[in-house]
């Protein structure tokens, strides 16, 4: 993969450029998987604990240049679905506890949002403790509600952040195994949200593929529709399945 380093090259090599690549898409091999050099990689991981961040992860394994990594504990809303409270996890206790995790990855301070970088380094914005930092009440919508405030915030994010960098933008979207009936995405797809809908769609892959399929379906539902086109350009999906 390192003759794959430029992302022109990259971007020929394995993206879905054309229709036909979606019949028969190129598949990468996560072991194998190293980003583009001058990248930023938006780690978009729904979970109630502090998702481990190291490098048995297949696509961190490669990286030749330093790890550092940005955590966001905060929603980019003030009164995200289901109105959870912030605990009393701070961003500085966060990264003293992923630190443990793997020494080799370093964690920017709290007060530190940006740091020279070399191309070959690579920049985490990590949302895999952001449900950790809340406390949810129960409530028969909490899982939506949780992968929505996750995922809000981290396009809110690369909005606020995507005119300031010329770095080459890269977010997991971890997909089921298997795909759901096309009866019930169009369904799930033309009807607001509800317990009903998320019993179809119970967990944060079935969901991303929602939003997938009502994107590409053109659909406005969608909070990929907060990016205008020319921001999404500079956004590039990395579907992720059985690593």
């Amino acid at each position: 993969m390192s003759r794959y380093r430029n992302f022109e090259t990259f971007y020929k090599k394995f993206f879905l450029r054309k229709t036909s690549n979606f019949i028969k898409p190129p598949i990468i091999d996560a072991n194998s998987f190293t980003f583009p050099l001058n990248s930023t990689f938006y780690n978009f991981k729904v979970s109630d604990i502090i998702f481990k961040l190291d490098k048995t992860i297949p696509y961190l394994k490669n990286i030749d240049g330093r790890i550092l990594v940005k955590n966001i504990i905060s929603y980019s809303k003030d009164e995200p679905l289901g109105l959870p409270k912030r605990n009393s996890h701070t961003e500085l206790d966060i990264a003293n506890t992923m630190s443990h995790m793997d020494k080799k990855i370093k964690y920017l301070r709290p007060n530190v949002s940006e740091t020279k970088m070399m191309d070959k380094d690579l920049l985490i914005v990590n949302s895999g403790a952001l449900n950790y930092c809340s406390r949810y009440m129960q409530h028969a919508m909490e899982n939506y509600y949780k992968w929505y405030n996750n995922f809000e915030t981290v396009i809110d994010t690369i909005k606020s952040n995507i005119t300031s960098s010329d770095k080459n933008i890269f977010i997991n979207f971890d997909l089921p195994l298997s795909l759901l009936s096309l009866e019930d995405m169009k369904k799930a797809s033309n009807h607001v949200m509800n317990s009903s809908i998320l019993s179809l769609f119970p967990d944060s892959k079935s969901l991303n593929l929602l939003e997938l399929w009502k994107w590409m379906d053109g659909k406005n539902t969608t909070l990929f529709n907060k990016l205008s086109l020319e921001e999404m350009k500079r956004v590039n999906l990395l579907l992720c399945y059985d690593y």
